[in-house]
């Protein structure tokens, strides 16, 4: 494969790439891609009002 349908393993990608490597896991059609998230890097949620 060459050009854009190659597919390159890479264990620890940096966090400018994690979007992208989420989206392609997301967007594969036979769940080819496996991505472990062992850290949850989301955004701290927003105090419930009391």
């Amino acid at each position: 494969m060459h050009g854009e349908e190659a597919l390159m393993y890479d264990p620890n990608p940096d966090d400018a790439r994690r979007d992208q490597v989420l989206r392609a896991a997301a967007a594969c059609p036979v769940q080819a891609i496996l991505v472990d998230q062992l850290e949850v890097r989301h955004a701290p949620a927003e105090a419930s009002p009391s």
